[in-house]
């Protein structure tokens, strides 16, 4: 015989739901299900026990965006007038950054590096195992970044598969909610996706952004090249919020510059566009040019010239704005061979040649003008 604690116990309203669906043969009425409101890290961009994808290009400041909403979350100030409904601890998970370079980014922004962790075992985690999950109850997370998606699904999950992705990602929202904590995955484009809605851009399966109850499709402003707006292109649990306009300052921390008036239907037309085509691009300013910035580095560092792999110059820009200068070797040679290369032999007195090759590894080759060599040809062009 039960006591009377035991008898008069409240039943969870899972519970009464088990029991109710039980006994219907797994039916059960929508008035019979208890509803509970959206509990928000950051209304309406991040959802508690939710995922939120931002994607972009490479170089649009996908993590140093991410970089400053883990500012504001750790340290509890808003986000230009829009509250973090629960401040607390973050949990960075990143693979394409090192960790200096990440609290370097957080101090810039203000965050508060008391309550912002890193894991040195990032490059061994997915986003199911048990050591993901035991960081995620250690650091008692509110926010927890993965950067990049693609290094955290896992060698035997096919990310281009529907049936493969999808309970990947739902067994992750389950430890978010159990958590009360609120998912951001960093996502890279495809290539083969500029006809697409914005809201479907992130490589692998459809599934994934189908999965996320908030995107960010970040971009440059066309009007302004230095200015990035985060267009808030999907929200499940509630209307759109505002686009977030920022500029990526010292050590790769975010200024907010407002808010903006970019739509995602202009960011679809803006991404649909020929990004390549010169007379719809406003050219970026010499000085303003990330190129140009890191090849005075690498002279700085290298009076005498030499040899640079491409790795290194990305490196180079990471390190010193907060993102690489380019995005893959044809845009480097785009830009060079597209003017900046006489240039920059006209007002820095050097060259620079794509295509070299040192070990193995090709890069590009800097060194004092000659000027009995075409400029802008290449070592690729030579061979």
């Amino acid at each position: 015989m039960q006591n009377n604690n035991e008898q008069n116990t409240p039943k969870s309203n899972q519970e009464i739901l088990e029991e109710m669906a039980y006994a219907e043969g797994g039916l059960i009425r929508a008035c019979d299900v208890p509803y509970e409101p959206p509990r928000w890290l950051m209304y309406p961009y991040f959802q508690r026990g939710k995922g939120t994808l931002i994607q972009a290009d490479n170089g649009v400041g996908k993590t140093a965006f991410m970089c400053a909403i883990a500012a504001h979350v750790s340290s509890g100030r808003p986000v230009m007038g829009i509250p973090v409904q629960t401040p607390g601890d973050v949990l960075i998970l990143s693979v394409e950054d090192d960790l200096p370079v990440l609290r370097g980014r957080i101090e810039a922004c203000g965050g508060d590096l008391t309550k912002c962790h890193f894991s040195h075992y990032a490059s061994m985690l997915t986003l199911n195992d048990e050591c993901t999950k035991g960081s995620i109850w250690t650091s008692k997370a509110k926010l927890v970044i993965f950067d990049p998606f693609q290094a955290f699904i896992g060698a035997d999950v096919n990310m281009d598969k529907s049936n493969q992705t999808r309970p990947e990602l739902a067994k992750l929202f389950e430890i978010a909610n159990v958590y009360d904590c609120a998912v951001a995955i960093i996502a890279h484009v495809g290539k083969g996706s500029i006809s697409s809605a914005a809201v479907n851009r992130s490589l692998g399966s459809v599934d994934i952004p189908a999965a996320m109850r908030s995107i960010f499709h970040l971009a440059r402003n066309p009007d302004d090249p230095e200015e990035c707006v985060a267009v808030h292109v999907k929200c499940s649990n509630a209307g759109r919020g505002k686009s977030l306009a920022f500029k990526i300052g010292d050590r790769g921390g975010v200024q907010w510059s407002g808010f903006s008036d970019m739509t995602p239907d202009d960011l679809s037309v803006l991404l649909s566009s020929d990004r390549r085509d010169k007379n719809r691009q406003k050219p970026v300013p010499y000085e303003q040019e990330p190129l140009v910035q890191v090849f005075r580095q690498l002279i700085a560092e290298n009076p005498g010239g030499g040899f640079f792999a491409y790795n290194q110059i990305k490196e180079t820009g990471e390190r010193l704005l907060g993102f690489p200068a380019f995005s893959d070797t044809a845009d480097l040679k785009a830009k060079l061979n597209g003017g900046l290369a006489k240039e920059i032999r006209e007002r820095e007195g050097v060259s620079v040649t794509c295509g070299h090759k040192k070990y193995g590894t090709r890069g590009i080759r800097i060194e004092k003008y000659p000027h009995q060599s075409s400029f802008i040809e290449t070592a690729d062009d030579k061979s």
